[in-house]
This record gives structure tokens, C-alpha cells and sequence, in this order.
């Protein structure tokens, strides 16, 4: 059991493609609660424009810039607790989730495909 956290697209309408994966960053969950009309339920699918992506991208940036240089990261991605969500702490595994969803997400946005729905979806 945990918090885990997928960006998939559509392929065909039907079948789905992973194209990025968390387990336990609640900081990013919390960022597409925040983000996303009406919040995030569990276990339900939440369509993401390119905008979003490329905005939770450049929080997390600033995010992990302000975490290297000692500064408070959670002005731009605070933790979130919650049943099974992991550590609240601004540690190194906070760091492994933003250097994570850096790398993940900028290779999203160099293979965005217009032509294909893209979702957040999320079980805990």
C-alpha cells in the first residue's frame, strides 16, 4: 500500500501508455490536488494539458534550487501528509523525488504527442 502516482496517455482512445511514475512524492500529488479543478480523488483519471506539465516542471526547478542552496523548498512544493504517503521531510528522498520528476517530465514534453489524451491518475 502507498501513494502511487501515474502520467499515462491514450494510444487508440483505449490502451494506455505510462509515460511517468511516483510512488510516495506527495509533494507532487499535492501540486496536481492544488492544480487540478475540484482536487484529486483516488483512483480516478484527471486529463493534464501540456501547460500543467511544463508548469510543474519548472516548480519543481525551483524547488530543487532552493533545497540545494538551503533555502525553504515547500514555497514552491510542500509536503503533504496523508495514509500511507511517505515522509513529510525536506530530506534526501525529497530531493530524489524532484530530481525524478525533472528528468521525467522533461522527457514527456520532448515526446508530447498532441494527438494523444494525457491523464493523472493516482491510487493510495
Amino acid at each position: 500500500m502507498g501513494l502511487d502516482m501515474y502520467l499515462h496517455r491514450k494510444i487508440n482512445g483505449e490502451e494506455i501508455e505510462l509515460v511517468a511514475y511516483w510512488r510516495k512524492a506527495n509533494q507532487i500529488h499535492k501540486w496536481f490536488d492544488d492544480h487540478i479543478e475540484g482536487g484529486v480523488e483516488n483512483v480516478t483519471e484527471y486529463p493534464v494539458t501540456k501547460e500543467l506539465i511544463q508548469e510543474l516542471l519548472e516548480t519543481t526547478k525551483d524547488a530543487l534550487y532552493a533545497f540545494e542552496r538551503g533555502k525553504d523548498p515547500s514555497k514552491y512544493l510542500p509536503t503533504q501528509s496523508g495514509f500511507f504517503f511517505g515522509s513529510t521531510d525536506y530530506d534526501e528522498w525529497y530531493k530524489q523525488d524532484l530530481e525524478s520528476t525533472i528528468e521525467q517530465l522533461t522527457k514527456v514534453l520532448e515526446e508530447w504527442d498532441s494527438e494523444k489524451v494525457y491523464s493523472y491518475y493516482v491510487w493510495w
